[in-house]
């Protein structure tokens, strides 16, 4: 007589067999969409930073979303004055756009993730937002 498919013995066989693969799998995968994303958050700090410091450059001052002008003391947590520091990155980004009248593209916000008030957000941490920091005293800016 012919078999017609297959036996349970072999379902569960090839069943198990695909559940080990999926197990073996499922780690390496998460890991490399972490790492994914450590690199992205990486390259988006870098970019954030280099446009303003090309800001800086084409200007003569830092971004300061708290009045339009550099010179306003926000102080940073870690840091002691003259550093500043901007919580809400929307305004130095803001400000970036439009007092700028050379017109000149620094940044292209649809490459970045943005939350709902319109924050640059980590790629790693949807909560965390980017902040910059100003050092006058060293004519310096850093994003973290």
């Amino acid at each position: 007589m012919k078999r017609m498919g297959f036996s349970l013995i072999e379902l569960l066989a090839v069943m198990l067999v695909m559940i080990l693969l999926f197990s073996i799998l499922t780690p390496a995968v998460r890991k490399t969409i972490i790492t994914a994303k450590k690199t992205r958050a990486e390259g988006d700090r870098k970019t954030l930073e280099a446009a303003v410091r090309a800001y800086r450059h084409e200007y003569g001052k830092w971004p300061d979303p708290a009045n339009g002008t550099s010179g306003t003391n926000i102080y940073g947590p870690a840091k002691t004055p003259p550093t500043r520091q901007s919580a809400e990155n929307r305004g130095v980004i803001e400000m970036m756009k439009n007092d700028n009248s050379a017109n000149i593209t620094f940044l292209n916000l649809s490459d970045f993730d943005q939350d709902a008030s319109g924050n640059i957000v980590t790629a790693t941490n949807k909560d965390g937002k980017y902040v910059f920091y100003f050092d006058l005293d060293n004519d310096d800016a850093w994003v973290k």
